[in-house]
């Protein structure tokens, strides 16, 4: 198992924001893993943010050094990521038939989530260089916010609490397995989490580049970008901000 290097912080702005500065500054090896109890400005995708009560829910950033990824594969390692947090959700979750990854790398659970991830890269020419991987993880969290869509903790399914630090633990040994499953057999990585992803090859309502359609998942390209078929048989490659889940 890769040797990792924990910094806990009590409060920050951003697990992201703050490893990303300690990459920029030279200070961020293989492996370094930036845990806070709270984080009051959390990143998500595009411009969401990512809510969290103080001292609840797993909220950390992973640095690593993959540098045998090519730069146009890079979604490769977002799909090792969803495996990794969906092996660990899957442990401790007792409905599996609802537990999902949602396009592109967050997790469900039925149609609420519980779990997210924003990655990103640095990159040195036509390979990376450096990965920053920051993942939320709703853990004990007892209510959210109305404007939160469709929310859900690991307590509000199960009634137990999570203890932080031993999902990281977890997480972390779920991680370097799907990076060594990455390495090896990319074929069976990308057939695990097409296996695991929300609506695969089921027909569903989306909103597509502002039009609402019935369509069918038919796979993911190996630049990330969402295939789905229209009901008159269009074939789409749509990137986030061309594509909405319907629920």
């Amino acid at each position: 198992m890769m040797l990792y290097k924990k910094i806990f912080l009590n409060e920050t702005a951003s697990t992201h924001e703050q490893l990303k500065s300690m990459v920029e500054s030279g200070q961020a090896d293989d492996g370094l893993v930036v845990q806070t109890a709270f984080q009051h400005a959390g990143k998500g995708l595009a411009e969401n943010k990512w809510f969290s009560s103080p001292n609840k829910n797993l909220l950390c950033s992973i640095g690593r050094k993959l540098d045998f990824v090519e730069a146009g594969k890079q979604f490769l390692i977002s799909k090792a990521v969803s495996m990794a947090v969906y092996q660990v959700v899957a442990e401790l979750v007792a409905d599996l038939a609802a537990l999902r990854i949602k396009w592109p790398n967050d997790i469900y659970v039925g149609d609420r989530k519980l779990g997210g991830m924003l990655i990103t890269h640095i990159v040195s020419g036509q390979m990376l260089t450096y990965t920053i991987i920051g993942i939320g993880i709703n853990l004990n969290e007892e209510s959210f916010p109305d404007e939160i869509p469709n929310p859900v903790s690991l307590l509000q399914l199960t009634g137990i609490h999570t203890q932080p630090g031993l999902v990281l633990d977890v997480l972390l040994q779920k991680l370097d397995e799907a990076i060594e499953l990455m390495r090896s057999d990319e074929a069976l990585l990308n057939k695990i989490y097409l296996n695991h992803l929300l609506r695969y090859q089921e027909w569903a309502p989306y909103l597509v580049k502002g039009v609402e359609k019935e369509a069918i998942i038919r796979g993911v390209n190996e630049f990330g970008f969402l295939m789905l078929e229209t009901r008159n048989a269009e074939l789409l490659a749509l990137d986030l901000k061309e594509v909405a889940f319907r629920f």
